[in-house]
C-alpha cells in the first residue's frame, strides 16, 4: 500500500490530466497527515494554507473518484476564499455548512466521496437554488434556523454539534489571525494562483485551463491593480520585533 503522501501525489497527478487547474494548484500547497480530523481539511501553514487529510478516512474510499472528489472539495474552500470570509457570518456553523452546499455543487456527482454530502437538494423543505453562492445560502438558512422551518437543517445541526471541533475542525486554525496575517496569506494565495496561470500559454487557458467555476475570480485577480499588501514593510516589522 502506497504512503499517504505518495497516493495524495499520484491522484493529484490524475487530478491534473482531468482538471489541471487543480492538480497544478494541489501540487503548491503541503500536505500533511492528520487523524484527528474525521475525514480532510484546509489547516494553516504559518501564512499559508496547506492539506490535512485523516489516513484512515482516505484509504476508506474505494476508488479514485472519490479521492479527486474529496481534494475538489478542499480546493474549492480555498479558491472561493471561505476561511478568509468566515469571519463575517455570525454562525460559524451554518457558515460551514452554506459554503459546503455551495463548492459540492461544482463536483461531478460521479466523484462525490461521500453519500452525505451537502447540496441544495439535502434541504427539499426550503427549494434551495442553485449555485447561489454561500452568503445567499447563509441568509436562507439562517432565516429557517430562526424561525424553525426546516427539521432537515435542525436536526444537522445537532448531529454537527456533537463532532469534536464542528463540521471544519481545522478551520479554527484561522481564527485570531493579525489583520496583517490575514492580508498576507490572501497574497500568498493570490501569488500561487497567478504563478500557475503566469506557467500557462493564453491558448491553454483559453481551451479551458481556467475552471468555469473560478473565471470571474481569476479575471478580477488578474486585473492591474497596486499590490495589495506591502510585503517588504511586513517583513521589516516582524525583523524588528525580534531584534
Amino acid at each position: 500500500m502506497l504512503h499517504l503522501n505518495e497516493d495524495l501525489a499520484r491522484i493529484g497527478k490524475g487530478l491534473m490530466f482531468s482538471e489541471p487547474f487543480y492538480g497544478i494548484f494541489l501540487s503548491t500547497l503541503n500536505k500533511v497527515e492528520l487523524n484527528s480530523i474525521p475525514t480532510a481539511g484546509v489547516s494553516k501553514n504559518n501564512v499559508n494554507y496547506q492539506l490535512a487529510v485523516n489516513k484512515e478516512f482516505w484509504e476508506s474510499l474505494d476508488n479514485d473518484k472519490k479521492k479527486i472528489g474529496l481534494l475538489k472539495h478542499e480546493l474549492l474552500h480555498i479558491c472561493f476564499n471561505h476561511l478568509e470570509d468566515r469571519e463575517w457570518y455570525p454562525d460559524p456553523e451554518l457558515h460551514n455548512v452554506a459554503a459546503d452546499i455551495e463548492i459540492n455543487q461544482y463536483i461531478d456527482p460521479d466523484y462525490y466521496p461521500t453519500k452525505d454530502i451537502l447540496l441544495p437538494s439535502s434541504f427539499p423543505e426550503l427549494n434551495l437554488p442553485l449555485k447561489a453562492g454561500t452568503k445567499v445560502y447563509y441568509g436562507l438558512l439562517q432565516q429557517a434556523k430562526d424561525n424553525n422551518t426546516s427539521p432537515t437543517l435542525n436536526r444537522l445541526l445537532g448531529d454537527i454539534g456533537e463532532l469534536e471541533g464542528g463540521l471544519h475542525p481545522t478551520w479554527k486554525e484561522f481564527e485570531g489571525m493579525s489583520e496583517a496575517d490575514k492580508k498576507l496569506i490572501k497574497s500568498q494565495l493570490e501569488h500561487q494562483i497567478k504563478s500557475i496561470l503566469e506557467g500557462q500559454n493564453k491558448e491553454s487557458r483559453d481551451r479551458g485551463f481556467i475552471p468555469a467555476e473560478l473565471e470571474h475570480f481569476i479575471e478580477e485577480l488578474l486585473k492591474d491593480s497596486e499590490p495589495s499588501y506591502n510585503w517588504k514593510q511586513y517583513f521589516r516589522k516582524i525583523g524588528r520585533a525580534h531584534v
